[in-house]
């Protein structure tokens, strides 16, 4: 589905964020404790700041948003008589604990909304893989598909989101 060298734009994942972080306050505990902590401490500390996963979090929907927004852009251009809203495809393997493959076209005018669209209603990883003008890829992992879905996001023009409704 995915070009073997297509190059990961972002990420995110907590562990990926917990790791991360646990390894920059090792190294910066100055600017935590008073006195060099034990890894124990680090954990603890780390554990108890609710903020960290958020201010990650909100990291990467910036980011989602600025690809979003640059692929609405180019399909708005590309098509003139567009409705104002953005159509897009979902082409994606892998999907579930049964390791389906299938099509969605839906609208989203929001990055938020395509979000809601490919991801499942639960804890899940993701990260997002340059792809061409008018797509991306995305690879996300949850408790029914831990290896991976991977989806192919296109931006599509509304008639052919009317064909493919229809």
């Amino acid at each position: 589905m995915v070009k073997k060298n297509a190059k990961k734009l972002f990420s995110y994942s907590d562990y990926e964020v917990y790791e991360q972080e646990l390894e920059y306050r090792r190294e910066n505990w100055q600017d935590f404790f008073d006195e060099q902590p034990s890894d124990d401490e680090l954990a603890k500390r780390l554990n108890d700041d609710d903020d960290i996963y958020r201010i990650y979090w909100e990291s990467f929907q910036e980011s989602f948003a600025e690809l979003i927004n640059e692929l609405q852009e180019k399909n708005l251009n590309k098509n003139s008589a567009t409705d104002g809203h953005f159509y897009w495809l979902d082409s994606a393997s892998g999907m579930g604990w049964r390791n389906l493959s299938g099509l969605k076209s839906f609208q989203a005018d929001k990055p938020s909304d395509l979000l809601k669209e490919i991801t499942p209603n639960c804890d899940y990883n993701i990260s997002i893989y340059k792809g061409g003008k008018t797509f991306f890829y995305a690879r996300i992992s949850h408790h029914d598909a831990p290896m991976g879905e991977w989806h192919k996001i296109q931006a599509i023009t509304e008639s052919r989101y009317n064909k493919l409704c229809n």
